[in-house]
């Protein structure tokens, strides 16, 4: 059986930001999306099915980046990486990309109880400081990123900043 190293899955196209060079974002800074643009997740069922049959043991490496959306926005993301961090017995890291700015302690706590499984990293998107943050990464909360990177933290998991 050949291992493959890594997987990067893109979980939804869902994000609550509005950055001015994302491609999500078709006229500036207010979202305007084509018409054909719907917004889609992978529910845990629809991965379970993609990756059925032993496909799931060809990997080491399980990465979401969130080139069209951010994977805290998908709903099932907890269920996706419960299931990849106790049914995916090759996985030996998994990183994921986020803006870091939606969803409250409990669940960031609860993301670093499942990924504490696993060799990981979170990177949080910091595009500068407190004062300079929202002018690339609009509509998230610098405040609102930090609290959360502490709470996940805090919690066990591993994170780092990514700018």
């Amino acid at each position: 059986m050949k291992i493959y190293k890594k997987l990067h899955c893109e979980i939804t196209n869902m994000c609550n930001a509005a950055c001015p060079s994302c491609p999500r974002n078709v006229a500036g800074t207010d979202l305007h999306y084509t018409d054909t643009w719907a917004d889609n997740y992978t529910t845990l069922d629809q991965f379970k099915h993609w990756w059925r049959d032993g496909y799931n043991n060809f990997f080491t490496h399980f990465w979401i980046n969130g080139n069209l959306g951010d994977f805290v926005m998908n709903p099932e993301a907890l269920d996706i990486l419960d299931y990849v961090t106790t049914d995916w017995p090759n996985i030996v890291h998994i990183q994921i990309n986020t803006n870091g700015s939606a969803r409250n302690s409990e669940w960031w706590t609860k993301l670093a109880t499942i990924l504490k499984r696993r060799p990981h990293v979170v990177e949080f998107a910091l595009d500068g400081l407190e004062d300079t943050h929202h002018l690339y990464r609009q509509r998230t909360s610098w405040t609102q990123i930090i609290k959360n990177a502490k709470t996940f933290i805090a919690a066990g998991g591993n994170a780092r900043w990514m700018m």
